[in-house]
């Protein structure tokens, strides 16, 4: 199991190696973002952590800190910028509220475009809530499936959301949450064999900010 932590280094570091550059051909399943006078295209896919592609999201192309042109990525996660001249750009991606960048993503991306070319440049974010059940033993931690949780307003009795704890993509014992910022108590219904390890509580409060990802963890222990 990844912790949090690991998690946002391993997308990280996929942020800024994903850049390749591809003949100037089009794609008509995926429509380029040129303008008149653009000279060449950037284009890619804004992935979370599940593997699926993140819609809403804005990604803009700037330089000296001005923001040229911008796109918006579509249902699938994809987006295209044209590119008005030739150089070196930044890159930046703008998640909507409810998502993040990973935790240690740079927060703006070097690019060198040359004209007649199509940069091709994916980008990863993550959900702004992580709820993780383990099972621990003497040995190892296990991240155990089809917990249901319960993300609660503070102060309300009825959930903002509710999910289940899920084995995809490497990420078993893990549910994802998209939440507006706030304070939330998160609750998890303890699966029948299992017990609360007695370091944990039940709910656990966290503060969910803008433009930032929080993780809540809780660990249990199987009875005997």
């Amino acid at each position: 199991m990844l912790s949090n932590r690991a998690v946002g280094t391993a997308l990280g570091l996929a942020l800024g190696l994903a850049a390749t550059v591809v003949a100037c051909d089009r794609d008509p399943a995926h429509p380029d973002g040129r303008r008149d006078g653009d000279v060449a295209e950037l284009r890619g896919t804004v992935v979370l952590e599940t593997g699926a592609g993140l819609a809403g999201a804005t990604v803009e192309l700037a330089r000296g800190g001005a923001v040229s042109q911008s796109a918006v990525t579509d249902g699938k996660g994809r987006y295209s910028i044209g590119v008005p001249e030739a150089g070196t750009w930044e890159l930046r991606l703008r998640p909507p509220v409810g998502y993040a960048l990973p935790q240690d993503a740079p927060r703006t991306i070097s690019v060198d475009v040359a004209a007649d070319q199509v940069v091709t440049l994916h980008m990863a974010a993550v959900h702004n809530l992580t709820v993780e059940v383990n099972a621990h033993t003497p040995l190892d931690s296990l991240g155990v499936a089809g917990v249901r949780v319960r993300v609660i307003p503070e102060g309300e009795s009825e959930p903002a959301a509710t999910g289940t704890t899920g084995p995809a993509a490497g990420y078993g014992g893990s549910a994802f949450f998209a939440m507006e910022p706030g304070v939330y108590d998160v609750l998890i219904d303890v699966p029948d064999g299992y017990a609360l390890s007695p370091q944990f509580t039940n709910p656990q409060r966290v503060v969910v900010v803008a433009d930032g990802a929080a993780w809540v963890g809780f660990g249990l222990r199987r009875e005997e």
